[in-house]
C-alpha cells in the first residue's frame, strides 16, 4: 500500500492536518468542516511530490460526495465511534477521546554497516571478522545508532549493570546478544555457562532462541571452519524434560513450537534420540540442531554456552546441588528481559534471588558477572534497577532520546490513540465485537494485521467465537456495511453505517474467508496449537488476533496495523506495550492505531474524562517493587541456606530425581533429611551468615535466619517423635502415582488437540453448527486439565 518514505510521510501529515480540523470543530465529525478540503490535500501532497490520485487508488484518501476527504485511518476512528449492529439500530459508543496523534521516531537499521562494529567488538581480527560474517548471513545488513552507541560503551566499560530502555522493536535484543556473543568469543577456551537470559514467559523465550538460533548456526558454521570451540545453548525451564528417556522424548514431541531455519523448509522441530542423548531435529529435512542442548541433565551436565530460562526456573537451580555448575565461575553475563514486569510482590522476589546471584558470585563461586536489564516502559528507571538489584552504583544508562536525536536516518512514526465508551444501556463486549469486525473487514480487503487485547482466557474466547460464527458466519453482518444491494445507504460514505470507503471497492466478503482471519492466543494452548497460531498470523496478510498478554512482550509478529484493548489493562506498562506492537514498518506506514474499549464502570470511564488517560499513555508512576515485605524476605532467607547447602554440592532435596526418588520411603525419611539439613547450616553457620549479610546488605536477616532455623529444629524434633512408628507410608509411592497422574492428563490433553485440529478442518469444510457447539466444549474441558496439570506441576516446582 505505501510505496516510498515521501509517500508515508504526505500521508502523517494529512493525518494530522485532518487531527486539527476535527479539533477545531469540536470533534464533530459529521461537519465538512472537520474533513481536508481539495485545497489541503493538494498543498500537502506537493510538498512530497506525490500524487493525491495516487493515494485515493491506494485507498489512502476517502473522497466524500461534497469533495472532502478524510484519510483511511480517521475514517476507521469514524466508524469505530458510531458502531452499531444494524443500520436500523442505535450505535453503540456514547462517549469518545481522540487523542493528538503523536509523532515518534523510529531508527534506521542500516545507519551503521556492521563493520564499522569491528573495532569495538575487543577481539582479534580472525574473532571480530566471524561475528560480524554471522551477523550478515543471518540476516542482518546494518545496526542502527542507537544500538551502535549502547554496543560501544557495553563492551568498552567495566560497569556492573548495563540498563537498556527503549521502545519496542528498536532491536534491544540485538544488543545484548552480540555483547554477550562478543565476551564468549573473547574466551573461546573457557569452558562453562558463559550467558544466562531470563524471560518472563516460556513463550517468549523460545520465540527468542528461534531468531537468536539463525546467528548461532551462522556462527558455529565460521568457528568450525576455523577449528574454533562451537557455541551451545539450552532452555531450562519447567518444560524442558529432565533426560532422553522422558516420556516427551520417546514420543519425539514438538520443541517449543519451533520451526526449522533451513532456508524453504519450516518444518517442525522435534525431540529424537541420537547415540543414548536426546537430539532436537527438524521432521521435514531431518536436520540435526547439534547446537541446541535439549534436556536438563545435559545442561547442568554439559553447561551450554548460553542458557534461556526465568526467574523461577533459576531461584530453584541455586538451591539444586546438581545444577550448581550452569551458575559457576564462567557466567559472565546475566540478562533481564522485559524487566518492567517484576513489579510489586514478583518485583520483591527478583531483588532477593538477585541479590543471592550477587552474594553467589562474590562469595560462593567468585565470578565476575554483569548484568544487562532490558524493558521498553520503564519510568525512572535508573531507580527501579537500583531497587531491583540492590545496588547504588555502577549502573551504565542513557537516555534512548538523547542518543536517537543523533542519528541522521531516523524515520517518522504516528501514534493514534482512541478510546471509546458505550452507550450506559450497552455494553463494552458489544462494542469490542463490532471494533473487531470492522478491522477484520478493513485488513481483509487492505492486507492488514489487529491484535485484540483482553485480560481473561475465557472473553478471549467469547468474543473471538462470537464475532466468527454469530457476526460473520449467521448473520454475515460485514457485508451489511459494504453491499449496496443489500443497504442502499451504503453507497454514501457519510452515512457512519457505510464501510464503502475502507474496503477498496470490495462489496462481498465470503463469510468462511473473512472467518478464517480470525483466531485467538493464550498461554493454556498446547504448544502444537500455539505454533500453529503463531505461524499462522505471521504468515497471512492479513488478520485478527484475539490474544491475552502472551503476545504483549518481545515476541515477533509480523507487521500489526492495529491494536485494540477490551478494558483498561492492569498496568499502564501493558498497555503501552501492546500499542507498542503496532506501527513498527514501512509495510503499515509506520502508523499505530490504538483503540481502547472501556466499560462504563467509574474506574474505566474516567479515561474518557479530562486529562486522565495521560496517566495511561504516559506512565508517570515508578515501578513499585515489595523488596522489604517481610513474608518475602522470609522465604529468601530459607532459600539462602539451600543455596549455600547446594554450593558445597550437599543435598537440599529439590532434586526429585537424584535426592527423592527411591531414598525417601516413608515421612520419617523426610523428616530427617530435613533434619540433616539444619545440621549442616548450623555446622557453617559462620559461614552462612557471611552469605546472608552479603545479600541483605546488612545485619538484619541474621535474626530472621536464628529464628527460622530455629523453628525447623523444632518442628522436626516434634515430627520425628510423633510420627517415626506412624503407618509407614510409602512417599516414593505417592510420587510415582503423581507422575503417572500427571502423565494421564498430558495424554488427555494431546488427544483434545487432535480432536479440536480435526472439527476446525471439518467446520472450515462444512459450517456446520453441531461442531462449533462441540469445539467450544472441548476447549472448555482442555482448559479444565490445563488448570489440573498447573497444580499437579506446582508440586514439582
Amino acid at each position: 500500500m505505501f510505496k516510498t518514505d515521501a509517500e508515508i510521510d504526505c500521508y502523517h501529515d494529512l493525518i494530522l492536518s485532518e487531527y486539527s480540523n476535527l479539533e477545531a470543530n469540536a470533534f464533530g465529525f459529521e461537519s465538512k468542516e472537520s474533513r481536508l478540503d481539495s485545497d489541503q490535500v493538494s498543498a500537502t501532497c506537493a510538498k512530497y511530490g506525490v500524487g493525491s490520485q495516487e493515494l485515493r487508488d491506494e485507498g489512502l484518501l476517502v473522497p466524500y460526495p461534497d469533495g472532502t476527504f478524510r484519510t483511511m485511518h480517521l475514517d476507521l476512528v469514524y466508524r469505530s465511534i458510531n458502531s452499531k449492529a444494524a443500520i436500523w439500530s442505535a450505535k453503540i459508543p456514547l462517549e469518545f477521546k481522540l487523542i493528538r496523534p503523536k509523532e515518534e521516531s523510529l531508527p534506521s537499521f542500516a545507519e551503521h554497516d556492521l563493520e564499522e562494529l569491528e573495532p569495538f567488538l575487543n577481539l582479534d581480527k580472525k574473532s571480530s571478522g566471524i561475528l560480524v560474517g554471522a551477523l550478515r548471513d543471518s540476516g542482518y545488513s546494518g545496526l542502527a545508532h542507537h544500538q551502535m552507541h549502547y554496543l560501544k560503551n557495553i563492551i568498552s566499560r567495566n560497569d556492573k549493570c548495563y540498563l537498556l530502555v527503549s521502545p519496542t522493536a528498536s532491536g534491544k535484543s540485538l544488543i545484548f546478544y552480540v555483547a554477550t556473543l562478543a565476551s564468549i568469543l573473547s574466551e573461546p577456551e573457557t569452558h562453562g555457562t558463559k550467558a544466562i537470559v531470563l524471560y518472563p514467559r516460556k513463550a517468549l523465550a523460545s520465540d527468542q532462541l528461534m531468531k537468536f538460533l539463525r546467528v548461532i548456526h551462522q556462527l558455529n558454521q565460521r568457528l568450525t571452519k576455523e577449528n574454533m570451540p562451537r557455541i551451545t545453548v539450552g532452555i531450562d525451564d519447567g518444560d524442558t524434560p529432565r533426560s532422553s528417556s522422558s516420556d516427551e522424548v520417546k514420543r519425539q514431541e514438538v520443541f517449543r513450537g519451533l520451526k526449522c531455519i533451513q532456508k524453504g523448509c519450516n518444518g517442525t522441530l522435534r525431540y529424537q534420540v541420537a547415540r543414548g542423548s536426546a537430539v532436537i531435529s527438524c521432521e521435514s529435512c531431518h536436520r540435526s540442531y547439534d547446537e541446541i542442548v535439549a534436556t536438563k541433565g545435559d545442561i547442568w551436565g554439559t553447561q551450554p554456552t548460553i542458557i534461556f530460562s526465568n526467574l523461577s526456573a533459576l531461584n530453584r537451580r541455586l538451591m539444586t546441588k546438581s545444577a550448581q555448575s550452569m551458575i559457576g565461575s564462567s557466567v559472565r553475563w546475566i540478562v533481564l528481559d522485559e524487566a518492567h514486569v517484576y513489579r510489586e510482590e514478583l518485583g520483591g522476589h527478583a531483588r532477593w534471588l538477585l541479590r543471592r546471584i550477587l552474594a553467589r558470585f562474590s562469595l560462593l563461586v567468585k565470578g565476575d558477572a554483569r548484568f544487562v536489564v532490558s524493558s521498553a516502559t520503564i519510568h525512572n528507571p535508573l531507580h527501579f534497577t537500583k531497587r531491583l538489584l540492590g545496588l547504588s552504583t555502577g549502573i551504565y544508562h542513557e537516555e534512548y532520546q538523547k542518543i536517537l536525536e543523533a542519528s541522521k536516518k531516523k524515520k517518522r512514526k504516528l501514534v493514534i490513540n482512541l478510546i471509546v465508551a458505550p452507550n450506559p444501556l450497552r455494553s463494552a463486549e458489544s462494542l469490542a465485537e463490532e471494533v473487531s469486525l470492522l478491522l477484520g473487514v478493513w485488513g481483509f480487503s487492505n492486507a492488514k494485521k489487529t491484535i485484540v487485547f483482553i485480560d481473561n482466557v475465557s472473553e478471549v474466547e467469547r468474543l473471538r467465537d462470537f464475532v466468527v460464527r454469530t457476526i460473520i458466519r449467521e448473520r454475515q453482518a460485514q457485508n451489511d456495511h459494504i453491499n449496496p444491494q443489500r443497504n442502499p445507504s451504503v453507497k454514501d460514505p457519510s452515512e457512519p453505517f457505510s464501510w464503502v470507503g475502507l474496503t477498496r471497492g470490495v462489496q462481498e466478503i465470503d463469510s468462511l474467508k473473512l472467518s478464517s482471519i480470525y483466531d485467538h492466543h493464550y498461554a493454556e494452548l498446547g504448544p502444537r496449537e500455539r505454533a500453529r497460531v503463531e505461524d499462522d498470523f505471521k504468515n497471512r496478510a492479513s488478520g485478527v488476533l484475539f490474544a491475552t498478554s502472551t503476545m504483549e512482550l518481545g515476541m515477533d509478529i509480523g507487521s500489526i496495523a492495529a491494536i485494540v484493548q477490551y478494558k483498561v489493562p492492569l498496568t499502564a506498562e501493558s498497555y503501552v506495550q501492546r500499542i507498542g506492537r503496532a506501527g513498527r514498518s514501512d509495510e503499515v506506514g509506520r502508523i499505530a492505531l490504538g483503540i481502547l474499549v472501556v466499560t462504563n464502570s467509574p474506574s474505566q470511564i474516567r479515561y474518557v474524562l479530562g486529562d486522565e488517560y495521560k496517566r495511561l499513555l504516559e506512565p508517570q508512576v515508578e515501578i513499585p517493587v515489595a523488596w522489604e515485605n517481610e513474608e518475602i524476605k522470609k522465604q529468601h532467607v530459607i532459600f539462602s541456606i539451600l543455596d549455600h547447602e547446594a554450593s558445597g554440592q550437599k543435598n537440599t532435596y529439590m532434586d526429585f530425581v537424584s535426592e527423592i526418588s527411591g531414598k525417601w520411603l516413608s515421612v520419617a525419611d523426610a523428616l530427617n533429611s530435613l533434619k540433616t539439613i539444619v545440621s549442616n547450616a548450623r555446622k557453617e553457620l559462620a559461614e552462612v551468615y557471611l552469605y546472608e549479610e552479603e545479600i541483605s546488605g546488612d545485619k538484619s536477616s541474621l535474626a530472621i535466619l536464628d529464628e527460622l532455623l530455629d523453628k525447623m529444629e523444632k518442628k522436626v524434633t516434634f515430627g520425628l517423635a510423633n510420627y517415626n512408628a506412624s503407618s509407614g507410608l510409602s512417599v516414593d509411592e505417592g510420587l510415582d502415582k503423581l507422575r503417572q497422574s500427571e502423565d494421564i492428563i498430558l495424554q488427555a490433553k494431546r488427544i483434545i488437540e487432535q480432536a479440536l485440529q480435526s472439527a476446525k478442518e471439518l467446520q472450515q469444510q462444512t459450517n456446520v453448527k453441531e461442531l462449533e457447539n462441540f469445539e467450544s466444549s472441548v476447549r472448555e474441558l482442555g482448559r479444565s486439565l490445563s488448570n489440573v496439570l498447573g497444580n499437579v506441576e506446582k508440586l514439582w516446582s
